[in-house]
C-alpha cells in the first residue's frame, strides 16, 4: 500500500515528504467521509488552491 501511495505521489508531482508530513498530521482528526481530500491527487488541488490564495494572515507572510 505504501509503494502505491508512492507512486501516485510521483505520478501527481507531489512531494512525497510533504504530503505525508501533512496527511500523518491530520488524518486522525479527518472524519471518515473526507478522507479522500488527503488522497495525492485531491491533496495537491487543495495545495495549489491555497498558495494562490491572496487572503492570508499576516503571521503567514511574516508580517
Amino acid at each position: 500500500m505504501l509503494y502505491s501511495f508512492i507512486a501516485h505521489c510521483k505520478l501527481h508531482q507531489v512531494n512525497l515528504m510533504h504530503w505525508l508530513t501533512d496527511i500523518l498530521g491530520r488524518i486522525s482528526s479527518t472524519p471518515k467521509d473526507q478522507l479522500q481530500q488527503l488522497l495525492p491527487h485531491n491533496w495537491v488541488k487543495y495545495q495549489k488552491v491555497q498558495e494562490i490564495t491572496p487572503f492570508r494572515k499576516l503571521t503567514e507572510i511574516g508580517a
